[in-house]
């Protein structure tokens, strides 16, 4: 009996630090400076809307497994997600599968915002989050003090959206801080089908720098940079969410930089770290008899598919959230 209860009690801790971790109530601290690993691939994923299985290796985020990740709105909660990460000595590849609800909206036409429906929004920070000064201050501004026009003049990072827009049928991106443009090699796809969002794009590592740090980052061993992303999943109409506290989107946020939604902590980024060549684990030798059969094992399926295509990521004005 005494085991009976011990256990029950264990399985309700383990729920309890689980409504903690994952809390509709963001916790602007929880997921400031999770630390990745990214590993080198050998062949490049194809950027065209489709993430087929294995194709960025495993995924560094699932949600809503993750326990670090947070949500916005009920919606958010159960939703099926994955966030994909690698590079090569070229290029950094990133990108979003998302369930989403049906039907899918997105679009961007005078106030409903292309961040207004299902989006994916992104920060990356081509340094270390949490670059000091001579004098052992922070470079990069937390949330303290936000100010918009600060971040957009201060040429801190980069940060777009990406959509699958559903009036035209066809992927579509805005920059709100600097620019990440087709000239500099940058490619992105989107697609939505069968209930699922993709997002994916292709950086060049020499696009990976900016205004205050102008030195491109290499695809090596090493290399630091801060990153993450805001996923939206529901429609909320037109106008800004989040007026005088309320909000009527459904949101997920990997790391730190948007859980202080309206204000950015560019010092919450995930700090992601390249680890080279992921090393595979060495199974030891089994003891046990080899069975004569064995069950075949099916391959997982693969994401719906989309004739979106590649489109060049333009350079577009746009006030972020």
């Amino acid at each position: 009996m005494k085991k009976i209860v011990s256990l029950a009690l264990a399985i309700l801790m383990v729920a309890c630090l689980a409504s903690v971790f994952a809390s509709a109530d963001v916790d602007p601290e929880i997921g400031v400076n999770r630390a990745v690993s990214i590993y080198e691939t050998e062949t490049a994923p194809v950027v065209d809307g489709v993430v087929n299985e294995g194709e960025y290796g495993d995924p560094i985020a699932v949600w809503p497994t993750d326990s670090i990740m947070q949500y916005k709105g009920d919606y958010a909660k159960n939703i099926d997600v994955k966030i994909y990460m690698c590079y090569d000595a070229e290029n950094l590849y990133y990108a979003v599968v998302t369930e989403c609800d049906d039907p899918h909206v997105a679009y961007n036409e005078g106030e409903h915002y292309i961040f207004n429906a299902h989006h994916v929004m992104s920060m990356i920070l081509p340094d270390d989050p949490l670059r000091e000064n001579e004098d052992g201050t922070y470079f990069y501004p937390d949330a303290s003090g936000y100010n918009w026009s600060t971040l957009y003049s201060g040429g801190f990072c980069y940060e777009w959206t990406m959509i699958f827009n559903s009036k035209t049928n066809a992927p579509e991106a805005a920059n709100h801080f600097l620019g990440l443009t087709d000239e500099a090699g940058v490619k992105f796809s989107t697609s939505s089908a069968n209930g699922y969002d993709t997002y994916e794009i292709v950086i060049p590592w020499t696009a990976m720098k900016s205004t205050a740090q102008p030195e491109a980052l290499k695809g090596e061993d090493g290399t630091v940079f801060g990153f993450d992303c805001d996923l939206g999943l529901t429609d909320i109409g037109d106008g800004d969410d989040g007026e005088n506290g309320e909000f009527r989107g459904n949101y997920i946020y990997f790391a730190g930089a948007y859980s202080a939604f309206p204000a950015k902590n560019l010092r919450g980024c995930a700090i992601v770290t390249c680890s080279g060549k992921k090393e595979e684990p060495v199974s030891e030798p089994s003891s046990e008899p080899v069975s004569e059969s064995a069950s075949e094992v099916s391959d997982n399926p693969t994401q719906p598919t989309s004739d979106s295509g590649i489109i060049a990521l333009a350079v577009i004005a746009s006030v972020a959230a």
